[in-house]
């Protein structure tokens, strides 16, 4: 039996319904916008400068240890404390890693708590090296919906040689969890900002009140290069 034909402009009309469905379905809701957020540390004022240099000499901060997905720009989320997730639309403006040691630097700096604070690349060997390590840097909440972030919590592990890495000088581990009030990621991101200004602060004082050995007395044999 022969296909049924229809005249062509039921037939134009049909093809014509078919893509303003097709065109509907694939339309649907919008995608949600990217954020992106900037961690912000500014000098702890009950560290400032007022308080006195921790040490003389040059320290150097060196690149921070954040491995895995802690260094990636996606914001975490967990719940478990064990598990880790990204969110999809919540990015940090340059990995952590980078942007904690700039924070770091910047706040060593504007303390004066050495006579000079520099990066790895600086062409002289320093009196003293700080290192860091990341364990933790994530929100804390029932879900990773916009608004069901209860916390931020930020962990971070100091230890400060001398130049030559052979002396210990300190060694501290820090961590903070701040509550988040009105539950966004933004907020979230502003408290893990927080979280890592207070750890600066709580590592500047531990530092004030650590006995640092000078640059002129190290033992003979060792000049700085």
């Amino acid at each position: 039996m022969p296909a049924a034909r229809f005249p062509l402009p039921r037939r134009l009309a049909a093809v014509a319904a078919a893509a303003g469905l097709l065109a509907a379905c694939s339309i649907g809701e919008p995608a949600p916008a990217d954020h992106f957020y900037r961690l912000t540390v500014a000098a702890p004022a009950a560290a400032g400068a007022a308080a006195g240099p921790v040490a003389e000499g040059i320290a150097m901060v060196q690149s921070f240890e954040v491995s895995g997905v802690l260094n990636q720009r996606a914001l975490l989320w967990t719940t478990s404390g064990v598990e880790l997730q990204q969110y999809s639309y919540h990015f940090w403006s340059e990995p952590p890693a980078r942007a904690l040691q700039d924070a770091l630097v910047q706040v060593l700096r504007d303390t004066g708590a050495f006579t000079e604070v520099v990066t790895p690349g600086f062409r002289q060997r320093p009196d003293w090296t700080i290192q860091a390590r990341v364990n933790r840097l994530e929100l804390v909440g029932p879900s990773g919906s916009d608004s069901g972030v209860q916390s931020a919590r930020v962990a971070i592990s100091f230890t400060v040689t001398d130049g030559y890495g052979e002396t210990v000088v300190l060694t501290r581990s820090y961590e903070e969890e701040p509550a988040v009030g009105g539950g966004s990621v933004a907020e979230g991101a502003r408290a893990l900002s927080t979280a890592v200004e207070t750890i600066y602060g709580r590592f500047l004082q531990d530092l004030r009140a650590t006995a640092f050995t000078t640059a002129t007395e190290r033992p003979l044999g060792r000049p700085r290069r």
